[in-house]
């Protein structure tokens, strides 16, 4: 099946654009971005609980209770 041009079109206009990231969660993943100068946000998240199922829940009950 051959690919419209319209979509080659968006995909050659967008790899051929600055190319900007949001990292969110492992900061070692910019290292390379940092090397390069490519522009980059880092986002400081974990997940809830740190991953505890048990204390998510006993904080998402505490949650609907409020």
């Amino acid at each position: 099946m051959k690919e419209s041009p319209i979509k080659t079109m968006a995909c050659m206009k967008l790899f051929n654009s600055s190319l900007a990231v949001i990292n969110i969660g492992l900061e070692h993943m910019v290292e390379p971005l940092r090397e390069k100068g490519v522009p980059f946000v880092q986002i400081d998240w974990h997940p809830p609980a740190s991953g505890n199922k048990a204390l998510l829940d006993k904080i998402m009950k505490l949650t609907k209770e409020s």
